[in-house]
């Protein structure tokens, strides 16, 4: 037998074969990290937007007639699938609060919300209290988000709120 050199053609032909295998191999790659990226850019939009948006919200609590200070004011989403912020805040010597999401005084997300008050009685450190409720003047009359009587719907602006609660008398009693 004898043997018979290979055309320049057939070299060609798989020259460019080659050629074009790692061309398509590059385009792939550089599709695959453009995906990505374009993944990666998108969920920080998407992080970024899941944050909402603050409203500046203050109001007033009045115990008895009188401003309560130290008083823990939380507000509660009504509609809990949307909204996974709870605001809080705490009265200062005139009964004034200012609600805080994130931090001092940011405000709260807009929505409707159920309000509850606790008043520590100071006997303690509240760190320090496994119930809260033990040492609160109002004796939970006004702990419960599901049956709390304030509610209220925080909007763009206008976000001031009065409440006036009656406070058990000393001798008053709560079962």
């Amino acid at each position: 037998m004898c043997a018979v050199a290979p055309s320049s053609s057939h070299l060609l032909s798989a020259h460019t074969v080659m050629w074009r295998g790692q061309h398509i191999l590059l385009l792939l790659v550089m599709g695959l990290v453009l995906s990505l990226g374009s993944a990666f850019i998108v969920s920080k939009a998407r992080n970024a937007s899941a944050e909402p948006t603050l409203y500046a919200v203050e109001g007033k609590v009045i115990v008895n007639g009188e401003p309560a200070e130290n008083l823990n004011v939380a507000f509660h989403p009504l509609d809990g699938d949307k909204n996974l912020f709870c605001p809080v805040g705490r009265t200062n010597n005139k009964g004034i609060f200012h609600l805080m999401t994130r931090r001092d005084g940011d405000g709260a997300p807009a929505g409707d919300y159920s309000v509850t008050l606790v008043w520590p009685d100071g006997l303690i450190d509240e760190c320090e209290c496994p119930d809260p409720l033990l040492h609160d003047r109002l004796k939970g009359l006004y702990a419960e988000a599901d049956q709390s009587t304030f509610q209220v719907k925080v909007r763009a602006s206008g976000n001031s709120f009065w409440f006036s609660a009656v406070g058990p008398r000393i001798h008053d009693r709560v079962p």
